[in-house]
C-alpha cells in the first residue's frame, strides 16, 4: 500500500454528499465495493471508490427523486380519476333519491286528497241523517247527547277526572 494516497471514511464520504453514513454504507454492500484498506474497525476507501461512490449515490439519488415524482404523478392521477368516479355516484344516489321524495311527496298528496274527500262524503251522509233527527226534535235520547258529551274533550280548565266521566 502506497501511504501517499488519501483514504476516506464512510463518514467522510457521507460528510461530503451530504446524507447519512448508512446510505453510503448501503450502496457500498450493494455494489460490493471493497475498501481499500481498514483502520481499526473503520473501513477507508481511496479517491477513486471514493469518486465513485460519489457518482453513484447521487445518480441513484437522481433516478429515485424522478421514480418518485412519476409515483405522485402517477398516484395524483389515479386519486383524481377515484374522487370523480365517487362524486359520479354520488350525484346519481341524489337524483335517485329526490325522484324518490318526488314519489313520496305525490303519493302524501293524493292520500291526503282522498281522505278529504271522505270526509266530505261523511260529512254530506251525516247532514242527511242529521236533516230527520232535527225534524223530530222528541226523538233524541238522552243517552246519546250523554255519550257525545263524554267523548268531547273538554279544555285543561274544566276537565273532570276518568271517574266522574265515567259515572256521569
Amino acid at each position: 500500500m502506497n501511504d501517499n494516497k488519501r483514504t476516506y471514511t464512510m463518514k467522510q464520504i457521507a460528510n461530503l454528499i451530504g446524507i447519512d453514513k448508512t446510505k453510503v454504507w448501503r450502496f457500498i454492500r450493494d455494489n460490493n465495493i471493497h475498501e481499500y484498506s481498514k483502520n481499526g474497525r473503520a473501513l477507508l476507501f481511496s479517491e477513486q471508490q471514493k469518486a465513485r461512490i460519489i457518482k453513484g449515490i447521487k445518480s441513484s439519488d437522481v433516478h429515485s427523486m424522478n421514480e418518485q415524482k412519476n409515483d405522485s404523478n402517477l398516484s395524483d392521477k389515479e386519486l383524481i380519476s377515484v374522487l370523480k368516479n365517487e362524486l359520479e355516484q354520488k350525484n346519481k344516489e341524489i337524483d335517485r333519491f329526490q325522484k324518490l321524495l318526488d314519489q313520496q311527496q305525490q303519493l302524501n298528496l293524493s292520500s291526503q286528497k282522498l281522505l278529504e274527500n271522505q270526509k266530505s262524503e261523511q260529512n254530506i251522509k251525516n247532514d242527511t241523517t242529521q236533516s230527520p233527527n232535527m225534524r223530530s226534535k222528541g226523538d233524541s235520547n238522552d243517552s246519546d247527547t250523554n255519550i257525545s258529551k263524554q267523548n268531547e274533550k273538554p279544555s285543561d280548565e274544566t276537565r273532570e277526572s276518568f271517574w266522574k266521566r265515567l259515572f256521569r
